[in-house]
């Protein structure tokens, strides 16, 4: 074989060796890192359905809509038993955005709400991060999941000085408990129902939200999701403490993209925020796992002066925002060094040279911010993905037969 033979045939064998490599590389990097094989514990209990198993879903707007969550509710649905709806977080009730599968009426129509997100705080935040207040001294409020998912119970979530909610028609109170500042009411419903009208009493009364069970299955699946929240917004003490009422197991964290969207990015206090959140968490639910996720890539939009007609004129342009790359780094480090899983969904995606290319498929919206329900439920789809990965890697690892397949995405 020739000198100019022998380079072509170790060429080609070099660029076939590459192109594997990529190709292969994404179901790698898919894959939820987890050195510790923190969460074989949650795998586990899942598998064994020996008591119920709260998994809770923590994010932003993404997640109060339930672009994101959904695909993960749908996955658990599918093949891990899941019980009822879950955390009803009632943003319609003060005007918010709110996911599609549920339908609320209320008397009065809006509620007065405090939420962590708002300038002033909210100073006894419920597992939902903020707390409702009807204003009128009677009131009604009718819950009605749209997909024609069932459930047997509902758990209402209010103050110590408010009287509990009823449904005289369909449920009877049978009892309470407080965790906190939060007294749980358990109302069980004499036959499964898709709707429930509950009424209260008061006209001081608070409550901290509401939360759809069916008694026969074993999973519980909680999106919790406040528009425009931040990382600090949630690394509160009083909200981290109020999340015990749930009971988790697994805590999903995918926050950071609002933290990234600034101009003056400073390392040391996005570090202290997502340190902040992880202790403030571990010490409030210290029986829960800690899942991050990174935020996507995503534009910035800047403002630049032109001269038209003799007049200043302000206009902007959308460019790659370099601080979801550095918020990206910073969580996969964190998680590292505090031993927590994490998910790389930046990386994943590809990153904020993938910008264009995801704008013109239609998965990120015109602010170049937020991405469409297309783009979420995307993103949902890669992280249940990886979690049916992780649950069939403790599975396996086990000797056990393997309990879920990706094509249960598709459904």
């Amino acid at each position: 074989m020739t000198v100019s033979k022998q380079f072509k045939y170790h060429f080609l064998r070099l660029c076939i060796v590459v192109c594997g490599v990529l190709l292969a590389a994404p179901s790698f990097a898919q894959r939820i890192t987890d050195p510790g094989h923190t969460l074989d514990a949650v795998w586990k209990q899942i598998k064994e359905g020996s008591e119920p198993v709260s998994i809770v879903h923590l994010g932003d707007s993404h997640v109060q809509a339930g672009f994101f969550s959904q695909p993960l509710r749908r996955t658990l649905e599918q093949k891990c038993d899941l019980s009822g709806y879950g955390w009803v977080g009632g943003h319609r009730l003060y005007g918010s955005n709110q996911v599609g599968e549920l339908k609320f009426l209320a008397t009065p129509r809006r509620w007065a709400t405090e939420r962590l997100t708002q300038v002033a705080g909210c100073s006894t935040p419920g597992p939902g991060g903020l707390v409702f207040k009807p204003g009128n001294a009677h009131h009604l409020l009718s819950i009605e999941t749209q997909d024609g998912s069932l459930f047997n119970r509902v758990l209402v979530y209010r103050t110590a000085d408010t009287a509990p909610m009823q449904d005289y028609d369909k449920a009877i109170l049978r009892g309470s408990c407080r965790v906190n500042d939060i007294v749980v009411d358990t109302l069980e419903l004499r036959k499964p129902s898709s709707s429930i009208t509950l009424q209260g009493n008061g006209r001081n009364a608070k409550y901290f939200g509401w939360q759809l069970m069916n008694t026969e299955q074993k999973l519980l699946f909680h999106a919790i999701g406040l528009n425009g929240a931040r990382l600090d917004h949630y690394a509160v003490s009083q909200y981290t403490d109020a999340l015990q009422a749930l009971r988790p197991r697994l805590i999903i964290v995918s926050l950071g993209s609002n933290d990234a969207y600034t101009y003056k990015w400073e390392t040391a206090e996005v570090e202290w925020r997502v340190r902040s959140l992880i202790h403030l968490l571990r010490e409030s639910c210290p029986d829960a796992k800690l899942l991050l996720t990174t935020p996507p890539p995503a534009y910035i939009r800047k403002a630049y002066t032109v001269r038209r007609n003799r007049k200043r004129v302000k206009q902007y342009h959308l460019y790659p925002n370099e601080n979801t790359r550095k918020m990206a780094e910073l969580i996969m480090r964190i998680a590292g060094k505090e031993h927590c899983a994490a998910f790389n969904l930046y990386g994943v995606l590809g990153g904020i040279e993938v910008l264009p290319a995801m704008k013109k498929s239609g998965e990120i919206s015109a602010d170049g911010i937020h991405y469409t329900h297309q783009g979420y439920a995307r993103h949902g789809k890669l992280l249940a993905t990886a979690l049916l990965k992780s649950m069939n890697s403790e599975i396996k690892t086990k000797s056990s037969p393997m309990l879920f397949t990706s094509s249960h995405l598709d459904r």
